[in-house]
């Protein structure tokens, strides 16, 4: 892993070709008397870091972005093709995260609760958040992403017993660790001592919601948090809650009286949660929704750009009876298209 800014820039330069490197030199406008002309590239790379640690801290952050503009498909040739059709747009999501991470200061947990209906893929949403999102929102260098532990916490059994099922996941995941011990404190002091960002995910439906608390559930999954105080701000702690939306059956009475389906006031309750109530950091994120025909056009224009006549045609042909298509349907209909043309 990487632990600092300077190391992640250095890190990403050496892994550009020759031809690449050039491209970063040109976009990034560095001036000649900055560079050694006649150094080696590993000399060369080291006056670019050296010169944006002498400019403001946005510099570096800039560095990256050239540098990931240069070579931006290398992450997802990393991560295999089955995760490329999942990169379909999550914009609004990955820019309100930035936002909210940016703003975190580290020494307590970030919450984000993330929320969409079923058919909206949200494990593989995971799998991109973790090994592709999340790398570029922060200073992390590593094949695999994020480390991702997910908690299956059994929240049908009611608000009373979500605290408990968290810390006996927990006890698991710090003796994994080398750390035996069954108290929040030693826990957090050995997630303290890891030196990369750690993402712990808990799932939650409909059906939870319904038969045991309904909003109690997600206060109670919050207020487990909000006493934790990390010794040391070198890492991200991010919390999940990944919320999917499957429905229930109304009844005619309920349909003759108008009642707000359930999904719908579990929205409502969602678009009025306040994390700082509950003494924590956290967000909302937009909820994961169904996926236009120019989003995918841009995602080929972005990521497969070589094989745009191809999709062309493909993408036509999936839009032609729906404006929008949900996230599982268009991984099913992109997913032979790229096994037969894009390996």
């Amino acid at each position: 892993m990487v632990d600092n800014p300077n190391k992640l820039a250095l890190a990403r330069l050496e892994k550009l070709s020759p031809t690449q490197f050039k491209k970063v030199l040109l976009i990034y406008e560095v001036p000649n008397s900055e560079i050694p002309q006649a150094g080696t590239k590993g000399e060369q790379e080291v006056a670019i870091v050296e010169y944006a640690c002498q400019k403001e801290g946005k510099q570096l952050t800039k560095l990256l972005e050239v540098v990931n503009e240069v070579a931006p498909s290398e992450k997802i040739k990393k991560n295999g093709p089955d995760l490329r059709s999942y990169l379909i747009n999550r914009t609004d999501q990955k820019i309100e995260l930035r936002k909210a991470i940016n703003a975190h200061d580290k020494q307590h947990p970030f919450l984000c609760l993330i929320h969409g209906d079923k058919y909206q893929c949200h494990d593989r949403y995971f799998d991109r958040l973790t090994q592709y999102d999340l790398p570029d929102l922060i200073s992390v260098l590593d094949d695999n992403g994020i480390p991702c532990n997910f908690i299956p916490c059994r929240f049908h059994k009611g608000v009373d017993t979500v605290h408990q099922e968290i810390l006996e996941q927990l006890i698991t995941f710090s003796e994994k660790l080398g750390c035996f011990s069954d108290d929040c404190s030693g826990i957090i002091n050995t997630i303290a001592k890891e030196e990369s960002p750690i993402l712990f995910y808990a799932s939650m439906c409909t059906k939870d919601w319904s038969q045991s608390g309904g909003i109690k559930l997600v206060q109670e999954f919050i207020k487990f948090w909000a006493d934790w105080s990390l010794p040391s701000n070198n890492h991200l702690l991010l919390i999940c809650l990944s919320f999917t939306y499957i429905g229930e059956p109304t009844s005619f009475l309920d349909r003759l009286r108008k009642k707000i389906p359930i999904d719908d006031q579990i929205r409502q309750e969602f678009a009025q949660l306040k994390f700082n109530k509950f003494g924590v950091n956290g967000i909302v994120l937009p909820e994961l929704k169904n996926i236009q025909k120019q989003e995918v056009e841009d995602w080929v224009r972005e990521h497969l750009r070589s094989y745009l006549e191809i999709f062309q045609l493909e993408i036509e042909d999936i839009f032609k009876s729906d404006d929008k298509k949900t996230m599982e349907d268009l991984v099913n209909k992109i997913n032979p298209i790229l096994k037969e043309h894009c390996t």
